[in-house]
């Protein structure tokens, strides 16, 4: 059924219900017709428990080949396309990947629908983080919807006995732009069949100038169903024969890396909660039982006796300590001579700034399931890595990663890294040593306590001006601890060793965007193990806690040259987007000229 412009535009803005109101057909005429109104993926039924059919069944194990096309579309037989990404979705990027897709293939945005998360079904992409999934995953959905296109295009040209060159494809309906009465729809010609066909990279892209829907706002396909409080999330996700399982810890992390070790376990402080189970690996201990109520209780109540911990050098000695240990230095940029300009300047400031721990404290519990079975294990969390999580579940179990599949189900989000992939693996390793599945939720004490905080950051900087107000030096000094840390089940268990991550300086935004000759960026890395606590990347690593050090500084020059903020940085900046960036928030603050500090 061809569908006019003025349809095809009310479907890719998601204006169903005046597109029913108008006179062209009837809701029930366009669900005949193979439009598809309801589009989108459910996970809590039998995709999600490992029965589910057609592109979402596990073939082999992941990454799927990314050189097919079948790795990336499938076409339905009423003309709607599935789209696997491997990018998951913290910020609503997925819809603008399924955008990028329609774009490509001429569907609608109605038509288009996303495969659930999976490492078996789900190309490798890569970390999704840094605000990159359009940056750097657009170009491969892109050229993979392109490839798609192409082989249908040379399909109808077969079925209709018409030159390539003679097609159009509008909402996923080929037509002969000589007759348009000749046309035949995508699900005629491929209706779930593979491509089986290679994902050569050299099919040509749509020129920017022909898109009609890339750069236009569409309705996310998840938000009515959250506004409704309908949208599935990991903690809703039960399997037949589920157990609820809770860890057991110390209130509390103690310094990173130092095990905090079982001394004894008394089992008899919960008998008086029936059908209880305690597990333990390594220094690794979890409850599990039928009744959610119960495991809490159990887990609360379970004796457990502890080695005493380091000790931490606490918040007013924090400084100190950071400038004490005995750390690794690396220059992210060296420029010119700092010394040479400072004492030619005609000013000079130096100043320190710290920006102490800072957790991630996500609104909801972390929560993760898993089913582990010999020879396969399902794991569904909220991991940004799903091909980085299987490898963690792998290791921490002892079987080989072909064996695990990772399912991505959204959990609480934060910016940067909680203890989604914590809540996974202990609900793996429970469920390996329960033999049945098992649902995990962290506790509110260990959201806080066990949390991988934002690193603590000591920023000490000298900056420099010439009497016209040009920046003449800059030396940018940071502390920090490395980013990454152990997940704390791995750890306990036994199967993972210290990570020794280097703790470097942000070079983006310490200065970077000023064109300095004397530009120095040092970051000297405080050691994870130097009786500090776990910490991870908090949104734009090291980059919040760089810019409240850097552009306070700024300000410091700006008032020491006698300058407006805002024209000191346009003077300096030779960055076109930082200018573009600074020149907007200006005009939008609708913000006045005056001389800073006056």
């Amino acid at each position: 059924m061809l569908l006019s412009e003025k349809t095809i535009d009310l479907l890719d803005e998601g204006r169903i219900d005046e597109l029913v109101k108008g006179s062209e057909f009837t809701r029930q005429k366009f669900l005949k017709g193979g439009g598809a109104l309801v589009v989108g993926f459910s996970f809590v039924g039998s995709a999600l428990a490992g029965s589910a059919k057609g592109a979402s069944a596990r073939v082999a194990a992941g990454p799927p080949d990314a050189a097919k096309i079948d790795s990336w579309v499938a076409i339905h037989a009423d003309n709607t396309a599935t789209i696997a990404i491997g990018k998951i979705d913290i910020t609503g990027a997925p819809t603008g990947l399924l955008q990028i897709a329609a774009e490509e293939l001429d569907l609608t945005i109605q038509q288009v629908k996303l495969a659930p998360w999976s490492t078996d079904i789900s190309p490798n992409q890569g970390f999704t983080a840094g605000s990159n999934s359009i940056s750097s995953g657009g170009p491969q959905v892109r050229q993979a919807a392109a490839e798609a296109r192409a082989v249908l295009l040379s399909l109808a040209s077969k079925a209709l006995g018409v030159p390539v060159s003679k097609l159009r494809v509008r909402a996923g309906v080929v037509s002969n732009v000589d007759n348009e009465s000749q046309s035949i729809a995508y699900g005629q010609l491929l209706g779930d069949k593979a491509f089986s066909a290679p994902n050569t990279g050299k099919a040509p892209l749509k020129p920017v100038t022909e898109y009609r829907l890339v750069g236009k706002p569409v309705k996310r396909k998840d938000t009515e169903a959250k506004v409704r409080g309908t949208h599935p999330y990991v903690h809703q996700l039960r399997l037949p024969g589920m157990l609820h399982g809770r860890i057991v810890r110390p209130k509390g992390q103690g310094p990173y890396a130092v095990p905090d070790k079982v001394l004894s376990i008394d089992e008899s402080s919960i008998k008086n909660i029936k059908g209880v189970k305690v597990y333990r690996k390594g220094d690794f201990i979890g409850v599990v039982s039928a009744n959610e109520q119960d495991a809490i209780q159990a887990a609360t109540q379970l004796k457990v006796r502890w080695s005493e911990s380091k000790t931490m050098p606490g918040n007013g000695n924090l400084w100190k300590h950071f400038r004490e240990t005995k750390n690794g230095e690396r220059y992210a940029r060296n420029a010119g001579s700092i010394d040479k300009g400072l004492a030619g300047a005609a000013k000079t400031e130096a100043q320190s700034y710290s920006i102490s721990y800072q957790a991630h404290a996500s609104f909801g519990p972390s929560c993760g399931v898993a089913d582990v079975r010999p020879g396969k294990v399902d794991v569904w969390g909220a991991s940004q890595s799903m091909y980085g999580s299987r490898t963690l579940v792998a290791n921490l179990l002892g079987v080989p990663a072909d064996t695990v599949t990772f399912h991505f189900a959204e959990g609480s989000g934060c910016y940067g890294k909680n203890l989604q992939d914590d809540a996974a693996l202990g609900a793996a390793l429970l469920s390996q040593l329960a033999g049945k599945p098992v649902r995990v939720q962290l506790m509110r004490d260990q959201e806080h306590g066990w949390d991988f905080y934002g690193p603590a950051t000591l920023t000490d900087i000298r900056g420099a001006v010439d009497d016209k107000g040009k920046i003449v030096a800059y030396d940018y000094v940071s502390y920090q601890q490395g980013w990454l840390s152990l997940e704390a089940s791995s750890f306990h268990a036994g199967t993972a060793a210290n990570l020794g991550n280097f703790g470097g300086a942000d070079l983006e935004n310490a200065g970077n965007q000023y064109k300095i000759a004397n530009h120095r960026v040092l970051g000297r890395s405080v050691p994870n193990d130097s009786q500090l606590p776990k910490v991870a990347y908090l949104r734009a690593p090291a980059a919040p806690q760089a810019l409240f050090g850097s552009e306070q500084m700024i300000d410091e020059l700006a008032v020491a040259a006698g300058i407006d903020s805002v024209a000191f940085r346009k003077q300096n900046i030779e960055n076109y987007r930082w200018l573009g960036v600074l020149e907007e928030a200006a005009r939008l603050a609708g913000r006045e000229t005056r001389v800073s500090g006056s």
